[in-house]
């Protein structure tokens, strides 16, 4: 069952006298401090107590969207790409090493599949993980993970002392992502993405929210339309696209997103979005494939005293949006960033739209900067 599961019974335990239920292991994948997964480095999995050896088992699964129903569940015919991985079995493109105190494993995958950057993952962690009083999970956990190049430092920009050039297409980019934990949130937002010819960009956009009758997580854009709700937020940073080998990728700077449902407001903070750019398999048009991040939640109930959680990922993918499907209301960077939404949405104050929105972006200041981080 999901972590926060876990800590719900434990907590409903401590409010109701007589009440002696000792939970089964807590699994996490935690993000590295960098928050992102480098490639080549081992997933550290830690339990929240000494688990039995023989009882962690492990599978892997490629978690593409084409691989995934609307429902975030598996289409019928993908297989797991490591099976059944264990302490005590020759796992094939694998490793899976306890380590001494029984709290945390790695997990070592070598299968050249896992080199190419950028293409999404789920772990999971098999039900029937035990402690050494015999308590067994009863469901699987499930982790997605990406790995990524460490964040480039702009070396490869540079040909002979010369900068090259970065292509990117400037335009209204939807943006999709489940996040998981401690509950299910879709966020779809309209997202305009413009860049100078060295990679450095800005990023601003709106939510968008599905229309009357449509699944919550809906990335048909016919039934999307921006919120106009006091639910409704923009968001805005920068970043830069740079250049690995053959390879662009894409990187923002951290920055925090609030999300109101109902009475509940979430605060995600320090998000940042690192994907591939890769050409659309239909229109040939930028497409960015990669893993959103976060490094703390935080949930307010109403009371004011919010509940917090460590930091997570989840995969997400921007797509262009042809201009005749445009949601009416959409914010655009060199018009008006936040649209027709007017609750949670400003731009910062220093905020440098009308350099990116100039007939001659090559020469914005502090450009060669930003495509360095």
């Amino acid at each position: 069952m999901p972590k926060w599961t876990s800590i719900f019974v434990v907590f409903a335990c401590g409010l109701f006298a007589g009440c002696n239920y000792d939970p089964p292991p807590v699994v996490d994948l935690p993000l590295p401090s960098q928050g992102l997964f480098e490639l080549g480095q081992p997933l550290v999995i830690t339990f929240s107590e000494p688990v039995r050896p023989e009882s962690i088992h492990v599978r892997v699964w490629p978690a593409r969207p084409e691989d995934k129903t609307v429902e975030d569940e598996f289409l019928p015919g993908v297989e797991p790409v490591i099976q059944d991985c264990s302490i005590s079995t020759d796992c094939q493109n694998a490793e899976l090493t306890l380590l001494d105190d029984r709290m945390s494993a790695e997990l070592v995958l070598s299968d050249t599949r896992f080199s190419e950057a950028k293409f999404p993952w789920t772990l999971e962690v098999t039900a029937g993980l035990s402690d050494d009083a015999g308590r067994k999970t009863g469901a699987s956990y499930w982790f997605d993970f990406q790995f990524s190049p460490p964040i480039p430092d702009g070396t490869d920009l540079v040909d002979g002392g010369e900068r090259v050039e970065v292509e990117w297409d400037d335009g209204l980019y939807l943006l999709h992502a489940q996040i998981e934990d401690p509950f299910k949130v879709p966020l779809n937002m309209a997202l305009d993405v413009r860049a100078n010819t060295t990679g450095s960009f800005i990023l601003g956009g709106v939510k968008l929210t599905a229309v009357d009758g449509a699944p919550k997580n809906t990335t048909t854009l016919s039934e999307l339309e921006v919120d106009v709700s006091d639910q409704g937020f923009g968001v805005f940073t920068s970043g830069a696209i740079t250049i690995d080998g053959e390879s662009r990728f894409l990187a923002t700077e951290p920055f925090d997103v609030d999300i109101a449902i109902s009475a509940i407001k979430i605060q995600l903070s320090g998000m940042r979005l690192t994907g591939a750019v890769v050409a659309h398999p239909e229109t040939g048009e930028d497409r960015v494939e990669g893993t959103l991040t976060f490094s703390g939640l935080s949930l307010d109930f109403g009371s004011g005293d919010p509940v917090t959680y460590d930091g997570d990922n989840t995969d997400f993918f921007m797509a262009r949006i042809p201009s005749e499907q445009i949601p009416p209301g959409a914010g655009a960077l060199c018009d008006e960033p936040c649209g027709a939404v007017t609750s949670q949405c400003e731009p910062p104050s220093e905020f440098p739209v009308d350099d990116y929105c100039n007939d001659d972006r090559s020469t914005v200041a502090g450009a060669d900067d930003a495509a360095d981080r």
